[in-house]
C-alpha cells in the first residue's frame, strides 16, 4: 500500500482533528473533514492490507460512496456487482428475496445496485484516498488522552511509535478504532454494556471453487438459516473468491470437539441444503477464523472535545452487514457536526448532542431488525415478502436515519420483538 505517513515527532503534532483508527469509518470521516479543509491527522498502528469480514454494503452504503467520488475508483478496483439479498429458511426452503433499491426525490423506488468487497483491498483503497486528499497519516498507537477525567474537555491523545512518545494536540478526538473502543478504555464514555449475542461463535473462511449459480444472482449475498441462532453467509468478494460464514451458539461449537478448519468443512454441509448444493467442490483458502459474535453498546458516546462513530460506540450481531454501512454514514454525519462547530455556527455541545441522537436512532433500528429476525424468522420473512416489503427493503438498503416516525413495517418488527420480550408467541 502507497500511503506516505508522517513521523511521531517528539515535540507533539498539532492538529484540528484527531481520528483514532483507519477503517472504514475512520478514513471517511478524516477524507471527508480534509475535504472541508479541515486539518486532519489519522492514527493507526496496524499493517495495511489487513483481513477483515463485513464484505457486503448496503445500497446506501454504496451510494454515499458514489456521493463522495469513490464511485469510479470502486468499479476500477472490479468489486462483484450486489443486486440484493437473498434469504433460505429451514431446508433451503421458504427463500425470500431483498432487493438494492434506490427511493428518487419523488418517492419512487428504482433498482440499484452496490458492491461487494474484500476488505484488505476495500480499506486500504479508502485510506489511500484520504492520503490523497490531504489527511495527514501517523503510523503510531494511541496511548491516552489529554485531559477527559471526571468529565473534563478531551484535547487531544498521546501516542508512541517505536521509541517515540508524543501528544498530538487537537480540537476534537474522533474514535474510530472499532471494537477496541477506545475512548471506553480511557475511562471518557460512558461504561460498555453488552448485548444478549455474546453466546454466539462465527467461524468463516474465503473459499475458492463454490457454484455462483443456482437460483439467485450469482454475486449477491445469500443467508441461509437452520434454528434460531444457527446460520451462515454467503459472499462473493471477487472473481474467484468466495467469503462463508458459519455462526453457531458457543455451546454447539464446544461440544462438537472440532478444530475450526474440521468444524467449517463439515457444518457448511450440513447446516442448509441450498449452502451444501454450492459448496460442495470449495476449498478453503488461507486460513479458517473465529470470532466472538457480541453485542455491546455505549450509551454516551459524545462529549466535550470527542465523539465515537461506528462500532467504537455500538456493535450488533452482523447477520447483515451493516457494520461498514453504520461506520461510513456516522462518519459523514460526525464530520458535518464538526465543521460546523470549528466554523462557529453552533455550539459543540449542541452539534454533537444531535449527531448522537441521530447515530443512535440508526443504530437502534438495525438492532431492531436483527432481533426480529432471531425472534421470529418466518413472521420476519413474511412482512419482507408480502406485508410490507417496500419499508422493510428500506431498512435492508440502509434508509435508517431520520425517520420522524417508524414506518408500518418498522412498527411490526418492533412489535415481534415486543411480544418475544414478553415470553408469548409473537404475531404479526
Amino acid at each position: 500500500m502507497t500511503v506516505p505517513t508522517e513521523v511521531l515527532d517528539p515535540s507533539g503534532i498539532d492538529t484540528d482533528v484527531v481520528v483514532i483508527g483507519s477503517g472504514p469509518a475512520g478514513a471517511t470521516a478524516a477524507m471527508l473533514l480534509a475535504d472541508r479543509g479541515i486539518d486532519t491527522v489519522l492514527v493507526e498502528r496496524d499493517d495495511f492490507p489487513r483481513f477483515h469480514i463485513g464484505e457486503s454494503l448496503t445500497g446506501a452504503a454504496g451510494k454515499l460512496l458514489r456521493r463522495i467520488g469513490l464511485g469510479d475508483a470502486m468499479e476500477a478496483a472490479g468489486h462483484p456487482i450486489k443486486h440484493g439479498v437473498a434469504v433460505y429458511g429451514v431446508g433451503g426452503k421458504n427463500r425470500f428475496d431483498v432487493h438494492v433499491v434506490d427511493v428518487t426525490d419523488d418517492g419512487a423506488r428504482e433498482p440499484a445496485t452496490t458492491w461487494q468487497v474484500r476488505r484488505s483491498t476495500f480499506d486500504a483503497m479508502l485510506l489511500e484516498e484520504a492520503a490523497a486528499r490531504g489527511v495527514r497519516v501517523v503510523r503510531a498507537e494511541a496511548t491516552g488522552v489529554l485531559g477527559g477525567e471526571d468529565g473534563a474537555a478531551v484535547r487531544g491523545l498521546t501516542a508512541s511509535a517505536a521509541d517515540v512518545e508524543a501528544e498530538i494536540r487537537s480540537k476534537v478526538v474522533v474514535d474510530a478504532s472499532g471494537q477496541t473502543a477506545f475512548l471506553s478504555r480511557c475511562g471518557v464514555t460512558s461504561a460498555k454494556d453488552r448485548g444478549r449475542y455474546d453466546a454466539q461463535i462465527g467461524v468463516y473462511a474465503h473459499v475458492r471453487g463454490a457454484t455462483r449459480g443456482g437460483d439467485a444472482l450469482p454475486d449477491d449475498t445469500r443467508i441461509y438459516y437452520r434454528e434460531r441462532h444457527h446460520w451462515a453467509w454467503f459472499i462473493p468478494i471477487d472473481a474467484e473468491i468466495v467469503s462463508v460464514g458459519v455462526v453457531v451458539p458457543t455451546s454447539y461449537y464446544r461440544s462438537c470437539g472440532e478444530t475450526p478448519e474440521e468444524f467449517f468443512a463439515r457444518e457448511v454441509l450440513v447446516l442448509n441444503p441450498a449452502l451444501t448444493e454450492l459448496c460442495t467442490d470449495a476449498e478453503v483458502v488461507g486460513a479458517t477464523h473465529t470470532v466472538a459474535n457480541y453485542s455491546y453498546r455505549i450509551a454516551d458516546f459524545t462529549g466535550d472535545g470527542w465523539l465515537c462513530i461506528g462500532d467504537s460506540h455500538r456493535f450488533t450481531d452482523p447477520i447483515f452487514s451493516f457494520g461498514v454501512h453504520l461506520g461510513l454514514h456516522e462518519a459523514e454525519m460526525a464530520t458535518d457536526a464538526i465543521a460546523r462547530v470549528l466554523a462557529g455556527e453552533v455550539p459543540m455541545a449542541e452539534a454533537f448532542a444531535a449527531f448522537q441522537a441521530r447515530a443512535e436512532g440508526g443504530q437502534q433500528i438495525v438492532s431492531d431488525l436483527v432481533d426480529a429476525f432471531w425472534n421470529e424468522p418466518i413472521s420476519f420473512g413474511y412482512l419482507a415478502h408480502f406485508k410490507h416489503p417496500d419499508d422493510i427493503t428500506d431498512l435492508f438498503a440502509g434508509r435508517i436515519y431520520g425517520l420522524d416516525e417508524p414506518s408500518m413495517g418498522l412498527a411490526s418488527l418492533r412489535r415481534i420483538n415486543e411480544v418475544a420480550v414478553e415470553g408469548v408467541g409473537a404475531s404479526t
